[in-house]
């Protein structure tokens, strides 16, 4: 056997925040930071924010780790259930206010609009 031209190649850890194809639009990004700054510092200890996975490893930069993140891939109401089984009584959702025609995913019922950061909205649950 040749070993000739053989190598392990290894991606760093720093992958997991920036990947290689982006989770949001490069017009958006500053958005979802402003957006995960202030869940930052408006969350408490009864609430959480579910997140789809387009948004996991931001708010895993952005939230300090007192924070509980809810997170999915395509079912949101299989995830708000477990946040309100947990006893949280309040939870928040982030996603864009307009369709932008990725992740196929909408808002669910029962989440109202609370703030807009360009086209990214922090959405609370009312029922």
């Amino acid at each position: 056997m040749s070993s000739v031209n053989v190598g392990l190649f290894s991606v760093s850890a720093v992958n997991k925040v920036f990947s290689f194809a982006p989770t949001v639009p490069y017009e958006d990004v500053d958005s979802v930071v402003e957006a995960m700054k202030w869940l930052d510092g408006n969350m408490d200890g009864s609430s959480c924010v579910v997140l789809q996975h387009a948004f996991l490893w931001w708010g895993k930069l952005y939230l300090g780790n007192g924070h509980v993140i809810v997170h999915f891939e395509n079912d949101v109401d299989l995830a708000l259930d477990s946040a309100f089984e947990h006893g949280f009584s309040c939870a928040y959702f982030v996603w864009w206010n307009q369709p932008i025609g990725w992740y196929g995913i909408t808002v669910p019922e029962g989440f109202a609009r609370l703030r807009d950061f360009g086209r990214i909205s922090v959405y609370e649950f009312v029922g």
